[in-house]
């Protein structure tokens, strides 16, 4: 079993660490270095957050209306 210490944060392909690969492919084997960008990483995670919190309004809303409708 490997160490998460030594892997941790790695991206895994066919039960080892993948190398760095940015060559145009789509197909190619590795993995593309923005996808281990970790400030491309934070600004994902706010992003989602913020449609989360929209997407929850919107909910809201909807409930809403159709409490009002029923009533």
């Amino acid at each position: 079993m490997a160490d998460k210490e030594a892997i941790g944060g790695s991206y895994l392909e066919d039960c080892a660490v993948a190398p760095l690969d940015d060559t145009p492919n789509p197909f190619a084997d590795g993995v593309k270095s923005y996808a281990l960008d970790a400030d491309r990483a934070r600004r994902l995670w706010a992003k989602s957050e913020e449609w989360l919190v929209a997407a929850s309004r919107a909910d809201g809303a909807r409930v809403n209306r159709t409490e009002a409708i029923d009533a």
